[in-house]
């Protein structure tokens, strides 16, 4: 201790260089936690971690990423800003080395990325890199229309599209690993299918849900579904849903036509959790059903001074007789 109050310093430890020996795997599990901004300063660790970054295999450029791209830009016209923003992420995947298993884009109002060319060079990069999780989270006013890439994107898993158009090519036949799927206000222009192993399904606000017939059909591997203000819904759709454990469909009235509650769940015995509106509590039933597995029930927009939805949320509360859950959402 005295020789280092003469030297006027410390023992800072062997000089051993610990950061750039660190397992490859758990490398990667600290950069799973940093943003992109972030993964990319730890470049300058060290020589081992100067490269390591690019093979991030997760990107996302969401809010976080491009505000602080905007704040460093905010003195610049809209123009100059998007075109530079663009460039920064056609650099990053031009850069990756590896495969790319989640892509995550957010496109702003102000910030309309979608509208430039270098946006398709995008969905064809990520899809010639085996991405397994897609979301584009489009917050413009103008919907997206899907560049044909996205169609070879073979190894996808999970799929997230907002605002958005899919104009599915001819023949297509399907993503062959796809088992989870959200869309919200996005218009399917044909006929379109999901694949074969699709598991879940939640529409919301969407247009042309007709399309997706295939997904009704025999052998269809849906176990959750769920259908938010889509239009009008037919009871066909729902023949061979048989699989489905968690329902969700309301229509909030959107829909003209009655569906029979008994013809709707004859075919969903397996149900365990179901979400519906005030719409369904005005629909009728012709017979007696029982939802032996239903444990969990949902009904929103209910209107308690409407006595025929009161007898028929009576009447869910009878024919389940394992409901351990009941919520009521009262129509303010």
């Amino acid at each position: 201790m005295a020789s280092d109050a003469k030297t006027g310093g410390f023992d800072c430890g062997t000089g051993i260089d610990r950061i750039s020996n660190l397992p490859g795997n758990l490398i990667d599990y600290i950069l799973t936690y940093l943003s992109l901004r972030d993964a990319a300063r730890t470049s300058m660790l060290s020589k081992t971690w100067r490269d390591i970054w690019v093979m991030r295999p997760h990107l996302l450029f969401d809010d976080e990423f491009l505000i602080q791209l905007l704040l460093k830009r905010i003195k610049k016209d809209k123009e100059t800003q998007i075109s530079e923003i663009s460039r920064i992420i056609s650099g990053i995947l031009l850069a990756h080395s590896g495969p790319i298993l989640e892509f995550h884009l957010c496109i702003h109002q102000n910030l309309p990325l979608h509208k430039y060319p270098d946006s398709i060079l995008w969905i064809r990069n990520i899809s010639k890199n085996g991405v397994r999780k897609l979301n584009l989270h489009n917050k413009g006013i103008s919907a997206y229309e899907i560049p044909s890439y996205f169609f070879s994107c073979s190894e996808l898993t999970h799929l997230t599209l907002n605002n958005c158009i899919l104009n599915p090519p001819l023949k297509f036949g399907g993503f062959r690993n796809l088992i989870s799927v959200k869309l919200v206000h996005v218009t399917i222009t044909s006929a379109m299918s999901f694949g074969t192993q699709l598991d879940e399904l939640d529409l919301e606000r969407c247009t042309g849900i007709e399309h997706l017939g295939c997904h009704f059909k025999y052998n269809n591997n849906l176990t959750v579904l769920s259908i938010m203000e889509c239009g009008e819904v037919e009871l066909q759709w729902f023949e061979c849903t048989e699989k489905v454990k968690i329902f969700s469909l309301m229509l909030n009235e959107v829909a003209k036509k009655i569906m029979y509650l008994d013809k709707l769940f004859q075919k969903m015995s397996r149900i365990h959790t179901l979400h519906l509106d005030g719409f369904f509590l005005k629909a009728t039933v012709k017979r007696p059903i029982t939802m032996e597995n239903l444990k969990y029930l949902y009904l929103y927009d209910v209107e308690f001074r409407d006595l025929l939805q009161i007898q028929y949320v009576l009447c869910f509360i009878r024919i389940s007789p394992n409901l351990q859950y009941l919520h009521l959402d009262l129509d303010s």
